[in-house]
């Protein structure tokens, strides 16, 4: 594996849509979107061409619920990546991801920090961003440009063979 370094600064809309894609990835938010979706039409639907109202139905409490849920996630999801993005400097200033056969370091502006390899339980890529975990919740967030594919592929195989312990996807 050869040594690289990647710099970038998130931005909050960066931040915002890695949140949503990390949400909208699981399943069972996908479940509950679609039921809320399907629950909505169904009920136009019976609402215009019958006249005949769901709250009149002894279901309807499952279908309300999940048409409620499928907007108050995404909504608190929102207004919790906004408070966190303004309340954590460290994330919004400039930063640089060093990686070497050792670890990885990250420098800031304020910081400066450094993982070994036996200290990251997992490394995840999705829709452009590497997510270095630090447990099973704390991520470290790199947004990659098409340029440092080759080097994540060769990172991701270097972990594979020297490090099988960490989950890599």
């Amino acid at each position: 594996m050869n040594n690289f370094s990647i710099q970038h600064q998130i931005t909050l809309k960066e931040y915002t849509r890695l949140n949503f894609a990390l949400l909208y990835g699981k399943i069972w938010f996908l479940t509950l979107s679609a039921l809320g979706a399907l629950f909505v039409m169904w009920s136009l639907l019976l609402c215009f061409v019958n006249h005949y109202s769901i709250f009149n139905n002894e279901y309807s409490t499952f279908g309300a619920t999940a048409a409620i849920l499928s907007v108050y996630v995404p909504v608190i999801n929102w207004l919790r990546c906004f408070r966190i993005f303004r309340s954590n400097f460290k994330l919004s200033e400039p930063l640089t991801y060093d990686f070497s056969e050792e670890g990885l370091a990250i420098t800031g502006e304020s910081f400066s920090s450094k993982y070994g390899w036996e200290k990251i339980p997992r490394i995840k890529t999705i829709k452009g961003w590497l997510l270095v975990y630090q447990g099973r919740a704390i991520t470290n967030l790199l947004k990659t440009e098409s340029a440092d594919h080759a080097n994540i592929d060769s990172l991701k195989i270097f972990l594979k063979e020297r490090y099988p312990q960490i989950k890599v996807k």
